[in-house]
């Protein structure tokens, strides 16, 4: 579907594609956005750590402090955990990254206006490298070691 995709709806669904390892999800590559909130705030987000006195923010902060455990525990362990709110990004550790944990949100949360991506250029040369195993329990297990390579 990448001919037709659009810059907006990969924001809303955090899109990651066959080419995510190499460059991310697009969470990874939004860094900054502008939006209205459901209380018709309009604010701009930067990167993490950026955040402007406002009464959204200040309550998205007093629920990220009261479900600390949970967030740790339960959100963002493992890399494609895509679906749902990722709150994780909210955690001090993580320097209150509102932009982040926006995108894929599909809107609920807020209606981004505009956005700042980071774009990246294609490689020069590509390789393919095909490994065989057994078994698809093989592979799996193989993957960490496989993934320190890039």
């Amino acid at each position: 579907t990448f001919t037709r995709c659009t810059i907006g709806g990969m924001i809303g669904n955090n899109a990651c594609g066959s080419r995510t390892l190499g460059y991310g999800r697009t969470s990874d590559n939004v860094k900054g956005l502008h939006v209205l909130t459901g209380t018709g705030e309009s604010l701009h987000l930067g990167s993490a750590g950026e955040v402007t006195a406002s009464p959204a923010l200040s309550a998205l902060q007093q629920v990220t402090r009261a479900g600390l455990a949970t967030i740790r525990t339960e959100l963002g362990q493992f890399g494609r955990q895509v679906s749902g709110y990722a709150l994780e990004h909210l955690l001090p550790e993580n320097r209150f990254d509102v932009t982040r944990m926006l995108v894929g949100t599909e809107g609920t949360l807020a209606v981004a206006t505009q956005a700042t991506v980071r774009l990246v250029s294609e490689p020069a040369h590509r390789v393919l490298v095909v490994l065989g195993y057994a078994d698809i329990a093989s592979a799996g297990d193989a993957t960490p070691l496989v993934l320190k390579f890039d």
